[in-house]
């Protein structure tokens, strides 16, 4: 069985990185860049799930930046078998769907069962390329899993858990599916792992590799127009009870459309 994970290099959860007002765009040279830690936690899922069937082989996939092969060396170092890492000068600054036609074109090389991705990043939030990733593909894609389990070569069970139930699903190889949180955080890399990861292969490969050609003028299908800083928050309202503290807030929430005046 041979699994992929997708990875996103991150800006370090503890940094605050401020935002470029000509591109749009996270400056992510003024932070330190690490895995994003939903996709540890998918990496995590990916090796438990290889450790309990033969032949197993677990892939890395990451679209990012020079910088990201440490962030795939990471991931090497933790366990995975080999990496492959989508650089291109005219990646900077993709948006969803360039994003997604990169990764599925990437797929579309090799080989592989099942697609494991975090439900959604920390730096972005969309939660939407493996959902595009199954559109390209044609494959389906299993979302918010809180358990994944292999059960032969043709299938896994996973669950689910909604507001109101635990959905238990079968799903047929191959697919891409989205974890939670509800996984267990990743095993660190040990010493042993961070020497043999310096000779685990590492691919790179740019748009022209993967067969893509794409306009420099018109690399995405969604830009970036205009980007403002957030204004600073200002000083709250402060209401003093001398009586008619009641009325004043209730003014508030009204000024504030929060409240009906009927």
């Amino acid at each position: 069985m041979r699994i992929v994970v997708l990875i996103k290099e991150v800006p370090d959860s503890a940094a605050k990185p401020s935002l470029n007002i000509e591109t749009g765009l996270t400056v992510r040279q003024e932070t330190d860049n690490a895995i994003d830690e939903i996709n540890e936690r998918a990496l995590e899922a990916a090796l438990r799930l290889a450790e309990k069937s033969e032949n197993s082989e677990v892939a890395l996939l990451s679209l990012s930046p020079a910088s990201g092969e440490a962030v795939l060396r990471r991931g090497l170092a933790i366990g995975a078998d080999s990496a492959t890492h989508i650089c291109d000068p005219l990646l900077v600054g993709a948006d969803l769907g360039l994003t997604a036609r990169a990764l599925s074109a990437s797929l579309q090389t090799t080989e592989f069962d099942l697609v494991i991705a975090g439900n959604s990043s920390s730096d972005s939030g969309t939660g939407a390329i493996p959902f595009m990733l199954s559109e390209i593909l044609g494959i389906p894609c299993v979302t918010g899993l809180s358990s994944l389990e292999h059960v032969d070569s043709q299938s896994f069970l996973a669950t689910r858990n909604t507001e109101t139930n635990v959905e238990t699903l079968k799903v047929a190889y191959p697919a891409i599916v989205t974890i939670t949180e509800s996984f267990p955080e990743c095993r660190h890399p040990n010493f042993k792992g961070i020497l043999a990861a310096k000779k685990k292969p590492l691919q790179a490969h740019n748009l022209s590799d993967l067969g893509l050609e794409i306009n420099p003028e018109a690399v995405a299908y969604s830009v970036v127009l205009s980007a403002s800083q957030r204004p600073s928050r200002a000083a709250g309202v402060k209401i003093v009870d001398s009586g008619s503290a009641a009325k004043e807030l209730a003014h508030f929430l009204m000024s504030k459309g929060l409240l009906d005046r009927g």
